[in-house]
């Protein structure tokens, strides 16, 4: 009896699932009014149901296979339940594990809420890329944006202002921010207790291995005000060995600073303390150094920059001292951002402070 009651309502629900639900067929079938049903379906609102009533509605879509329709949700609500990111240069930003790692856990947080994640890849202006990511802005392809002010090029940032359009930036320290809202990446706290732990008998006895940019240039800076904000002369405590890249792809500084390091090895050997640009670089070095006869952690400190150890699948026993721009952080902030921009809501600036992680290497 209890198999034939099975296999009849199995049946039952194969039928169910050959036709096209609606909301209030599911309210029926639940036992439950339809806001009852939408407010279980919506991440944003369910916690506002007993558990008990959420998971009897949710289990009940998951066996007849419903789900409310996106484009009617937003017929209804005027809204598109997207967000795009706005990149300029995709296969680097992407290749660069730091940004790799916001654009993940931005979409993971987006979809706590209900909202997913959308690219949008810029080019230079007046070219069909270009042309083509201005037609998605004016069209208002998603309800919000993010971008780095390096990405805000071209039209888009006044296609934004016209639309009004939610827009949050993620800004470096050092970068003019020109934006209201967004979230401010500071490593000043970070540099401040690296520069604490490194003995004084130690200055001018430091090198800042970078590769020659722009943006090595200004983390500099940074690291040179930090020094002189602890009354420590920068000038005199770091000397700058630049080195020059062949390829712009991140996951290649490794190969450029390992043989780098091993070229200049008699200059860098004068050194007791390395401070690179980046875990690629960092880890070149170490293990350049290694090869001559160093002993990283002992008789010479070396640190990186990015936590790229802990990246999924690169180390199970991360050895480099480094400093973490905490992007997990960062995308929690720009979806809360998002979500009280889209509610009506002041948001302003939300500063994410970088974190010094001690290891092995220092």
């Amino acid at each position: 009896m209890h198999a034939l009651a099975f296999k009849k309502s199995s049946h039952i629900v194969s039928i169910i699932m050959q036709k096209k639900l609606t909301l209030s067929e599911i309210a029926t079938m639940a036992g439950v009014t339809s806001s009852t049903v939408s407010r279980a379906l919506n991440p944003a609102t369910v916690h506002l149901l007993s558990r008990k009533t959420s998971e009897r509605i949710l289990s009940l879509c998951d066996r007849v296979g419903y789900r409310p329709s996106l484009l009617a949700r937003g017929t209804a609500t005027g809204r598109t339940y997207k967000v795009a990111m706005i990149l300029h240069s995709m296969e680097k930003d992407l290749n660069a594990h730091d940004w790799n790692r916001i654009t993940c856990a931005t979409s993971a947080f987006l979809q706590e809420y209900g909202y997913s994640l959308v690219l949008l890849r810029t080019s230079a202006k007046g070219t069909p890329m270009d042309i083509q990511v201005s037609n998605f802005l004016m069209s208002s392809i998603a309800d919000a944006y993010i971008a780095s002010p390096s990405m805000l090029q071209n039209n888009t940032s006044d296609i934004l202002h016209n639309l009004k359009s939610p827009l949050v930036v993620i800004c470096e320290q050092g970068v003019p921010f020109q934006f209201s809202d967004g979230v401010l990446r500071s490593d000043a706290d970070a540099f401040r207790e690296v520069w604490l732990r490194i003995p004084r008998d130690m200055h001018g006895k430091i090198c800042f291995f970078s590769t020659m940019s722009n943006d090595q240039d200004r983390l500099l800076n940074n690291i040179s005000q930090t020094a002189w904000d602890l009354g420590i002369d920068a000038k005199k405590a770091v000397s700058s060995l630049p080195f020059e890249r062949n390829s712009k792809v991140p996951a290649m500084e490794y190969a450029e600073a390992y043989h780098q390091a091993k070229k200049r090895s008699k200059s860098l050997n004068k050194f007791d303390f390395i401070w690179c640009t980046s875990d690629f670089v960092a880890l070149g070095v170490r293990d350049a150094l290694i090869e001559s006869g160093r002993h990283p952690g002992k008789d010479v400190f070396i640190l990186g920059y990015g936590d790229l150890e802990t990246f999924p699948g690169v180390s199970e026993n991360p050895v480099l001292s480094t400093i973490s721009a905490n992007t997990n952080e960062i995308a929690r902030n720009i979806c809360k951002i998002i979500m009280r921009k889209l509610k009506g809501e002041q948001a302003n600036i939300i500063t994410v402070k970088s974190t010094f992680i001690a290891r092995s290497t220092f």
